[in-house]
């Protein structure tokens, strides 16, 4: 399993171009996706989404960066419907790790950190600062 955490997106119609689930493809432009997560997307079985990543989607949402083509709840429902990807909670080890982090301080990111922590499996994310830290395993 690989932890997916959210990539930018600005004023994209959520939408599903290439038969992955239209949630991970409406976080970001494709083209932003590297060859390498590309390809890990499409030959993974299974993909995690730390739970956290629900509120930041609902916060671009309300903000106006996202527009889902339909109910949120209904987005997130299909979205999970697809038993290639797996919420994956925010357990009292997630919660417990993502306070002894030595990083900055955005607590969505702490807890997407400390998801891939606990359950031992690589982040993909184009995260800057995540990639710094020599103890989280990123793929870009």
């Amino acid at each position: 399993m690989t932890l997916f955490h959210r990539l930018m997106s600005s004023g994209r119609q959520c939408n599903d171009p290439f038969g992955y689930a239209r949630f991970f493809w409406s976080l970001a432009h494709q083209e932003q996706l590297t060859s390498r997560v590309k390809k890990l997307i499409r030959e993974t079985d299974l993909l995690g989404v730390a739970s956290i990543s629900l509120w930041e989607i609902a916060m671009l949402v309300q903000k106006e960066r996202i527009t889902p083509d339909i109910p949120l709840l209904d987005w997130f429902e299909e979205a999970f419907d697809n038993p290639k990807y797996r919420l994956l909670p925010l357990s009292a080890a997630v919660a417990t790790q993502s306070g002894s982090l030595e990083m900055h301080g955005d607590p969505a990111d702490r807890l997407i950190v400390a998801t891939s922590l606990v359950y031992a499996i690589p982040l993909i994310t184009m995260d800057r600062k995540i990639h710094d830290l020599e103890y989280v395993n990123t793929i870009w």
